[in-house]
């Protein structure tokens, strides 16, 4: 923290102490307000390169249902299954898995209206 900065949260933590009500009960001490102007101020800076850090999209998250998905899914659909991502990419003939695969899979399974439900740490949908 610069010097002018700690002087004019240190000026503001004054004008606050002395903003209280006297003789009030619950009366907040001045070292108080003083760290917690001071944790704020710090505070500021991170959260903003927080928000500048992540401003694009992650890869594969705007991405259509691919035409591997819309097959396995139209013959799959009605036969009264109970499915996890897995099982469904390995009837898709999708080898090796990759990880992005089982997230647009289970994204676009969301999206066909399908809720998971979460069985032995699996999510299973059931078509």
């Amino acid at each position: 923290m610069e010097v002018e900065q700690f002087t004019s949260t240190r000026q503001k933590a004054i004008a606050l102490f002395k903003s209280q009500p006297k003789g009030g009960k619950d009366i907040v001490s001045l070292d108080a307000i003083f760290i917690s102007l001071c944790s704020l101020a710090n505070a500021q800076p991170e959260a903003a390169a927080a928000k500048q850090a992540r401003t694009a999209a992650r890869p594969g998250n705007q991405q259509p249902p691919a035409p591997w998905f819309i097959e396995t899914l139209a013959a799959l659909k009605g036969k009264g299954e109970s499915i996890t991502v897995a099982r469904f990419l390995m009837f898709a003939n999708r080898f090796p898995v990759k990880r992005m695969d089982q997230v647009n899979a289970a994204r676009w399974l969301r999206d066909a209206g399908y809720i998971p439900r979460k069985t032995g740490g699996n999510l299973v949908f059931d078509l």
